[in-house]
């Protein structure tokens, strides 16, 4: 899968941070969402880190649009993706991305960084009170 990551939950959230140790594609981040979330439990919001560069990764149209339905089955009420990268190109598709998921009132957020610290604030902002209880193993 290459993807390494941590996760912490408690009963209301789940905090995963991840590096990529090798190419990620479309497939490979459904089964890694699906891996998270069924070992994030009951958790109702669900905030993912990750640190990607270095390394060719690709979430296109259809595979983000199925991580929205998956989170809307899942009954998870907030799902935040935030990403470190050095694409360029990301940045635009992040746009998109907020546009499918308010049209279809998805509750997915995926933002793209360009540093790590980027990255992992909009984490801490989005829960703070998860955030300050959970030390980040992402370094």
């Amino acid at each position: 899968m290459n993807i390494t990551y941590s996760l912490k939950t408690t009963k209301t959230y789940a905090l995963v941070e991840a590096r990529l140790t090798g190419p990620v594609m479309n497939d490979d981040w459904v089964f890694f969402f699906d891996q998270v979330a069924g070992e994030a439990k009951d958790a109702e919001q669900l905030y993912i880190l990750i640190d990607e560069k270095r390394f060719e990764s690709e979430i296109n149209y259809q595979t983000a649009r199925l991580l929205m339905e998956k989170a809307s089955h899942a009954h998870i009420q907030k799902f935040i993706v935030s990403f470190s990268t050095s694409d360029p190109m990301k940045m635009q598709m992040q746009r998109l991305y907020r546009a499918m998921a308010d049209l279809t009132n998805a509750p997915l957020a995926i933002s793209y960084h360009y540093s790590l610290n980027e990255a992992r604030n909009v984490i801490r902002n989005m829960c703070l009170s998860c955030y300050s209880k959970m030390i980040s193993l992402v370094k």
